[in-house]
């Protein structure tokens, strides 16, 4: 029995837990048992309703020394410019509750009761001359409770900065009303310098080197390239327009060439045969060396261009010898020779 005496005031020390239990600012150090936050609110009997705040969360596992605070909300009715508005606020004193709705108060702004004094639940605050505004600058839009006489004093005290191109709308000068938008328009200039690309043009020229519709590079165009020193005017951060200063040109670019035949096609019909070569090339009894030959399988239309660098075949109404390479692509190797037609 003693044992199980001894086990049970184990237990009980190592779960017990010393805390800080904060009410309003008011502290009381508690032996507990409890698990979380809430279990000890719980049986401490503290209430917690829909707006109060409790640090840590309710969820939040006890642990030895730790601080909870709990600040319960006062509902308060706040009178501005003699509208009054429900607000529940954790502060204690008026002037915690300017700071939590974000009001700022200008000289000859009436406020009763003082900012120093406390509040409680049922307070009255009469505030006269502030406005709900909007406030749009650097990407972002803010809701403000202000009595700032001004645009620019309300620009001021929040430390918005104008700089010398950036615009306000309305102006800085002009006064606030009720759910009125200020926007401030961030307007920046700079130089800017760039290498561009400089586009080349293409020539056509007409050859009767080459077949009728036949279509060849003879020069690829090569871009050229520009320095280019602008002026650019940005508005929030995006160019809007840009001003040339100068202009280098750095290389000029080389145009592109494109033959285009217009010779009508000689032609000759024939059996092609194969041999082991590499590359899209053939041997043919008489057309000079480097002729470019379009050779078409008659049976099934397929095409293929090959060059003329070697001479053959000897073989009687044989007209051309392909490689290899080139036969595979208009009919299978073993198909060993198929009736071909020679454009050149």
């Amino acid at each position: 029995m003693a044992l199980i005496l001894l086990a049970g005031l184990a237990l009980y020390f190592r779960l017990d837990k010393n805390v800080t239990l904060v009410i309003d600012g008011r502290a009381a150090t508690l032996s507990t048992l409890s698990g979380t936050v809430g279990d000890l609110l719980e049986a401490e009997e503290v209430a917690v309703a829909q707006h109060d705040r409790v640090r840590p969360a309710a969820s939040a596992r006890l642990a030895e020394g730790m601080r909870i605070q709990v600040d319960h909300a006062k509902e308060i009715q706040l009178v501005l410019n003699g509208a009054p508005q429900t607000v529940y606020v954790i502060g204690q004193t008026v002037d915690d509750v300017l700071e939590q709705i974000n009001l700022r108060a200008g000289q000859n702004a009436f406020l009763r009761p003082s900012r120093a004094a406390r509040i409680t639940d049922g307070t009255v605050i009469q505030f006269r001359r502030a406005v709900s505004v909007t406030l749009a600058v650097d990407g972002k839009s803010t809701d403000l409770i202000t009595n700032a006489p001004d645009v620019g004093y309300l620009l001021d005290s929040l430390g918005v900065v104008l700089r010398r191109h950036d615009k306000v709308a309305p102006s800085a000068y002009a006064p606030l009303t009720e759910d009125g938008v200020i926007k401030v328009t961030r307007v920046r200039y700079a130089r800017v310098t760039s290498v561009e690309s400089v586009p080349f043009i293409t020539k056509t020229r007409y050859t009767d080197r080459l077949i009728r519709g036949t279509r060849r590079v003879e020069r690829y165009g090569v871009p050229g390239e520009v320095r280019m020193e602008y002026r650019v005017r940005k508005v929030d951060g995006k160019v809007v327009d840009r001003e040339v200063l100068s202009r280098e040109q750095l290389s000029e670019p080389v145009a592109q060439i494109v033959l285009v035949g217009t010779r009508n096609p000689n032609t000759q019909t024939g059996t092609a045969s194969w041999y082991q070569r590499d590359g899209m090339v053939a041997a043919h009894k008489t057309l000079p060396k480097g002729t470019r030959v379009r050779v078409t399988n008659l049976a099934n239309g397929k095409q293929v261009t090959v060059v003329i660098d070697d001479r053959g075949p000897f073989v009687k109404d044989w007209i051309i010898d392909l490689s290899d390479d080139a036969f595979a692509k208009l009919a299978p190797l073993g198909s060993g020779i198929i009736k071909v037609r020679l454009d050149w």
